[in-house]
């Protein structure tokens, strides 16, 4: 007996997720097929923006023609060119800025020009594109959201690829360490009281 409770629980938690992805799938076509979008609200970037190789959070909005937002997050990793994009649709005013908090999880959000955000989707993107990595299937909507920006005007170029590691650790096993041992018989900072 609870292993037909258990089927239908299972039953109903895929339904429930069929349910779940066919509004955000609708919700992504309704905006889409959006009318005109308004101007470009205030861009929020991570703070780590600037880092080589972090993993930089975006959010980008335009209000559409019944006065409600289409919000756009995306997760850039600039270390591997790696975009993850999520659109949604019908966000008031007043939620924009919870929106874009909520999205950037414990990194603390700056609001950057819009040519500067859309500098950081441009290089992660073709850096992306250079590693083989293919773009979210929300690409198209977060370039709609972002259309008549200029990439080029931003103020700051972007660094991506991998962040430069440190310099390997000293191991005592180099020729300078060799040749104090031969020199002073042993004597090393290890063995030194």
């Amino acid at each position: 007996m609870s292993n037909a409770s258990e089927l239908r629980r299972q039953k109903a938690a895929e339904k429930a997720k069929k349910r779940r992805a066919d509004a955000q799938r609708g919700r992504q076509a309704q905006a889409e097929r959006g009318a005109v979008l308004g101007p470009l609200l205030p861009t929020y970037a991570s703070q780590n923006w600037a880092e080589p190789g972090a993993v930089v959070q975006v959010a980008i909005a335009r209000a559409d023609h019944r006065g409600l937002l289409v919000c756009a997050a995306v997760a850039c990793d600039t270390g591997t060119g790696r975009l993850e994009a999520q659109i949604q649709a019908n966000v008031l005013r007043a939620g924009w800025d919870s929106f874009a908090s909520r999205k950037a999880g414990e990194l603390a959000m700056v609001v950057l020009e819009p040519a500067q955000i859309a500098r950081i989707l441009q290089r992660t993107a073709a850096y992306g594109e250079q590693n083989g990595l293919p773009l979210p299937p929300d690409w198209a909507m977060v370039m709609r959201l972002l259309e008549g920006i200029n990439p080029a005007d931003a103020s700051f170029e972007v660094e991506v690829g991998p962040a430069d590691l440190p310099p390997p650790a000293p191991t005592g096993n180099g020729i300078l360490s060799r040749l104090g041992e031969w020199i002073f018989g042993g004597f090393s900072r290890k063995s030194a009281p």
